[in-house]
């Protein structure tokens, strides 16, 4: 049964994504922001768990990093539609553009035999994204908390990006563009 945990965790996060958005269209800010930093203490804890037990599964590795894309694009979609500010719409649209590219390029790697390592980078990128999300979803980003949410925010992006061009640089090798090389 203990082997099964972390599944059923990241199978919650994907299941807490239409009540992220029916709490915060209800006006429940504060309790969509509860129910997200949940959902993110879940990531945490599923991986753990796993690695702990030594219960990995293929099902979990799959699952996992779209259960988290799937929380961060629906919170930053709120952000965007709650703020209607560039300030925030410009992040938000990179955050979630990094989010897709990452993922079309850990599926294109593994079609093409390469692997897509998880980086400290990736985690710290989380981590600050995580706590900008649970900020600016609970707080206005005009607010003392706000700003710091918001400050993370930036700071999530910087390792974002940073953390892409390490991505690249672990598969150039195999990025021949369409170029048959001989």
């Amino acid at each position: 049964m203990i082997k099964n945990i972390p599944n059923f965790l990241t199978i919650f996060r994907v299941l807490t994504v239409p009540v992220l958005v029916w709490l915060y269209h209800s006006s429940y800010a504060y309790l969509c922001a509860l129910l997200f930093m949940i959902a993110a203490l879940t990531d945490w804890l599923d991986g753990y768990l796993a690695r702990s037990t030594n219960s990995e599964s293929a099902f979990g590795a799959f699952l996992d990093p779209v259960a988290d894309k799937f929380l961060v694009i629906t919170a930053m979609v709120l952000l965007v539609d709650r703020y209607h500010a560039w300030e925030i719409t410009v992040p938000g649209i990179l955050i979630i553009s990094r989010e897709i590219f990452i993922m079309s390029l850990r599926e294109w790697a593994a079609k093409s035999s390469s692997v897509v390592p998880v980086s400290k980078m990736g985690k710290l990128k989380t981590g600050f994204q995580m706590v900008a999300l649970i900020l600016l979803l609970s707080f206005e980003y005009t607010t003392i908390i706000g700003k710091i949410g918001y400050m993370c925010l930036l700071i999530s992006l910087f390792f974002s990006s940073y953390s892409m061009f390490n991505y690249l640089k672990s598969v150039r090798s195999a990025l021949t563009f369409g170029i048959k090389q001989e």
